[in-house]
């Protein structure tokens, strides 16, 4: 003899084995709108940091193609952006000092385009 004690009428699930299928169907349909949502969502905070990051860079007056160097773990905020690119000014020829960029620009070059 068993030492339980477990009638035959505890497992039958054919009634509720319907409910069972339509369960499981709608736990699908919210997953699946989930990871939606989920991809959505981190598509527009990814666009959203990239224009924080380049509307900072360009109120410095600097090309905005130095965002995709700024690391993931940087603020996008101005005043985040502004003190990494303080520190790194050296690397992308930015006076740390100013709020513009410095050029780049041999000046029989600019004498040339100056007419």
């Amino acid at each position: 003899m068993s030492n339980y004690d477990y009638e035959d009428d505890d497992f039958e699930t054919t009634d509720g084995g319907d409910l069972v299928k339509q369960l499981r169907k709608a736990t699908k349909a919210k997953d699946k709108e989930l990871a939606e949502l989920k991809a959505q969502y981190e598509s527009l905070a990814k666009a959203n940091r990239e224009r924080a990051i380049k509307d900072a860079l360009a109120s410095r007056g600097v090309n905005s193609k130095i965002a995709a160097f700024i690391p993931q773990d940087i603020d996008p905020t101005e005043e985040s952006v502004s003190k990494w690119l303080n520190d790194y000014a050296d690397v992308f020829g930015v006076d740390a000092g100013s709020s513009q960029a410095t050029p780049n620009v041999d000046p029989r070059q600019a004498a040339a385009y100056n007419g």
